[in-house]
């Protein structure tokens, strides 16, 4: 999901001012108000609760519903800057939320020696951006229709992989699930263990 934030760093004021007609000073707005769906989309996750692993699988059908709109404004109604800002921004949200359990479960399995875990991650996550992101300039000359497109072809593609890695995956229940007991059963930390 990475690159789908750089693609709309990079881009988005671009297809604001030169192809939707949008001056300098509105464009900035605009921007800042992407910025302020992701922020938001960092909170949601945090208030969600649930394990890394849960969250993806929580919000895989939501992530599609955003890449179907990303090609379908795309592909039909791209010079809109109404539908391209509601479309944007509602991605921007919707996808810092798995973004951030991915983050969070990548590192959780993983012994941290002197940063290394972290150090994998950022280079793996940057790394990948970059491959989905070329696309991106190719489509550049598309306008806004064409980076839509392309942002739901690796919003698909991403769900395409995620739902690969999550099939191998056995989710345990939740902190709030598991900590539910049977009246009366005493479980100690050398039960819990075994």
């Amino acid at each position: 999901y990475k690159s789908t934030f750089s693609i709309l760093d990079n881009n988005n004021a671009f297809m604001l001012e030169s192809f939707l007609g949008v001056s300098i000073q509105q464009a900035s707005f605009m921007v800042s108000i992407l910025a302020v769906s992701g922020a938001s989309g960092v909170v949601a996750s945090s208030l969600l609760g649930r394990k890394p692993v849960e969250v993806m699988r929580l919000t895989m059908p939501v992530v599609f519903i955003v890449a179907a709109c990303d090609l379908l404004v795309g592909l039909f109604s791209s010079k809109n800057l109404r539908l391209y800002l509601a479309c944007i921004c509602f991605q921007h949200f919707v996808i810092m939320v798995p973004n951030v359990a991915v983050n969070i479960g990548f590192l959780q399995d993983l012994d941290d020696i002197a940063g290394v875990a972290s150090s994998v991650q950022t280079a793996g996550v940057f790394s990948m951006a970059s491959i989905f992101a070329l696309p991106a300039l190719l489509s550049e000359k598309q306008g806004p229709g064409g980076m839509l497109c392309v942002l739901a072809t690796i919003v698909f593609l991403s769900l395409l992989f995620t739902s690969v890695i999550l099939r191998d995956q056995h989710c345990e229940p939740s902190e709030v699930l598991s900590s539910e007991r049977v009246p009366g059963e005493k479980t100690s930390e050398a039960q819990r263990a075994q």
